[in-house]
């Protein structure tokens, strides 16, 4: 799902346009990485203890899912929200730059929080560990 996501997300071209040189161009996709070895043990130790009425992981991909569409919307009008607060200048352009970069970031941290329990989900089956009715149970993602 990550992969997927990640391949609609490929921001190159948009942040060159705002200004981003390539050699900076590429330290913005090491969230990825950064985010899942961060945001994935923190989720799962988080859900596993969990005793939500909604389930342990429903709750994580509910608010992973609303935080990936609200930062996707500050991405896409950085230029329009900093334009409000920023006057015309370099000054405008670094803090447009520095609003893309930080929405790209939390969208890959909210992907990856929302993104756990499918992959566990995934992880158990690919492993056998699941079986017969545990394993539609967890499917359900209502454990």
């Amino acid at each position: 799902m990550y992969q997927q996501l990640n391949s609609l997300l490929d921001c190159t071209p948009y942040l060159l346009q705002l200004g981003l040189t390539k050699s900076r161009t590429s330290l913005v996709w090491i969230a990825g990485p950064i985010s899942g070895l961060i945001m994935q043990p923190i989720v799962g130790v988080i859900a596993d203890s969990s005793r939500s009425k909604y389930g342990r992981r429903r709750p994580f991909m509910v608010l992973g899912s609303v935080l990936v569409a609200l930062c996707l919307v500050v991405m896409g009008w950085a230029k329009e929200i900093v334009g409000n607060f920023v006057d015309e200048g370099e000054f405008k352009k670094t803090c447009t730059i520095v609003v893309a970069v930080l929405s790209i970031y939390a969208v890959d941290f909210a992907i990856n929080a929302g993104e756990f329990p499918f992959a566990r989900v995934h992880w158990l089956r690919s492993e056998n560990v699941l079986t017969g009715s545990s394993a539609s149970v967890l499917s359900k993602l209502d454990s």
